[in-house]
């Protein structure tokens, strides 16, 4: 079927979805065919986002040329307007540079910016941008600030731009500040009751009280490696959804964490004989990363349901296998004391476990789910390091005391080839599994790998 055949609003809706990250279309795309270069064309919004990199080794004909074919693109479509201001300081170009930037506010006119988002990690020497973006920033629904050595009062080189958009009470939703500090003023930043998400660093949170934002659902705090005083969180009850990166001890003793029913922790440090505990009484969702049953210790939350330790750190995805396996050894020696010995400091008891399977012994996870029989929906993430799963398929096979007796959905997240042993001899035991749980609550069986490969046993279809 050609391009002609298909209705607009339907070829809008999957070419929209391919650039759903802002990518502007390739030129790959537009070789396909001319009906495909045509409707490339004719789509404003694929060419809304518009990037100005001060740093960047191409010609300065060719970043202009390339800023006004987009913008001849995109139309009257609202835009995302990305600007690095890295300064070369080259005075030859110093000139050339804002007339960059002034051609932007002339073809791009900021009335029609729906985010902006400003990053650099040098001394910006250039002109001042206020001087350059002159009108009402109202269309802005994200603004991003990245990178910038801020001082609390020392006002920085864009200051003046960032205190028109908020002057301006755009309908702001998206908010981030990865910078030390706050770099414009914080009223009138309060008085903008849209925001619903914030990303920041510890510091530069530390002068916003979140209750100003009664729509605020969502916030991510990025920690950092800096000296434990930098650590501590600002006293504000957070919202319902909140992501914590790098998450220490010294983040967690302010925490006002009553609110929060959705927690992310990505990375974890200082751990080890912390003796405080964090009072999460209205959490229901809770993923760690990576997998830790052992820090479960630390969260008094008695009424999560979700439980997501699957996804194995960026940091240990190549390690070896020798050194996996200290990892392994490390987590069932502290693992196996918590759900065993020291079961009385466990309070988080879920109904759905998502857990990775590369840096805990079988062993470990049958300690686990006999802890957990409460368990209703079970999934496995395998990989080619994955210890032996035998243990745990013997354990769940046993029709007199089967590990989660209540499970209803087992899924099985693999790294096998559909065409595989593994896949087939999988296929055998999931039947024998679920022929033996036959006076259960047991429904589904269902294993898939990255290859999109999916196979299920289902109660009532299985031999």
């Amino acid at each position: 079927m050609t391009v002609v055949k298909l209705p607009i609003e339907i070829w809008k809706e999957i070419l929209e979805w391919l650039y759903v990250d802002g990518e502007i279309p390739s030129r790959d795309h537009a070789l396909v065919s001319r009906d495909w270069k045509q409707m490339l064309l004719s789509l404003p919004t694929l060419w809304r986002k518009v990037e100005i990199n001060l740093a960047s080794r191409d010609p300065l004909q060719v970043i202009q040329d390339r800023l006004e074919r987009r913008l001849h693109h995109a139309k009257e479509a609202t835009l995302d307007v990305s600007l690095i201001t890295t300064w070369l300081n080259i005075r030859s170009e110093e000139s050339c540079h804002i007339d960059l930037l002034k051609k932007l506010a002339r073809l791009g006119p900021v009335e029609r910016w729906h985010s902006l988002s400003i990053s650099g990690y040098q001394r910006y020497s250039g002109v001042p941008l206020d001087e350059v973006f002159v009108g009402s920033f109202t269309s802005i629904q994200a603004l991003s600030i990245h990178g910038f050595d801020y001082s609390s009062t020392v006002p920085g080189p864009h200051s003046g731009l960032f205190n028109a958009v908020v002057r301006s009470k755009p309908r702001l939703k998206h908010l981030a500040l990865d910078v030390n500090c706050v770099p414009f003023e914080i009223q009138p930043l309060l008085r903008l009751q849209s925001i619903t998400t914030i990303f920041g660093t510890i510091a530069s949170l530390k002068t916003i009280s979140y209750d100003a934002f009664p729509n605020l659902r969502k916030i991510t705090i990025n920690g950092s490696d800096g000296a434990p005083n930098d650590q501590q969180v600002s006293r504000n009850p957070l919202p319902a959804t909140v992501t914590i990166r790098k998450f220490r001890p010294e983040v967690a003793r302010n925490m006002e964490a009553h609110n929060i029913s959705t927690l992310f922790i990505d990375q974890y440090y200082g751990w080890e004989g912390f003796g405080t505990s964090l009072e999460l009484p209205n959490l229901h969702t809770l993923r760690i990363r990576p997998c830790a049953p052992q820090l479960l210790q630390v969260f008094k939350a008695p009424k999560v349901q979700v439980l997501d330790l699957s996804k194995v750190d960026k940091q240990t995805a190549d390690l070896s296998r020798g050194q996996l396996e200290k990892i392994r050894q490390k987590n069932k020696t502290s693992t196996s004391s918590l759900f065993q010995e020291n079961r009385h400091l466990l309070t988080i008891y879920p109904t759905s476990l998502v857990i990775h399977f590369e840096e805990i012994t079988d062993s470990v996870l049958v300690i686990m789910l006999e802890a957990w029989p409460q368990l209703k929906h079970l999934t496995v993430v395998l990989s080619e390091n994955s210890y032996c799963f035998g243990m745990v398929s013997k354990h769940l096979l046993d029709a007199t005391s089967p590990l989660c007796p209540r499970l209803e959905n087992l899924m099985m997240e693999v790294w096998w080839h559909r065409n595989g042993q593994n896949w087939q001899g999988w296929r055998v035991t999931a039947k024998k599994m679920m022929n033996s749980r036959l006076n259960g609550p047991l429904e589904s069986i269902v294993w898939k790998n990255s290859w999109f490969e999916v196979d299920s046993i289902i109660r009532g279809l299985c031999c």
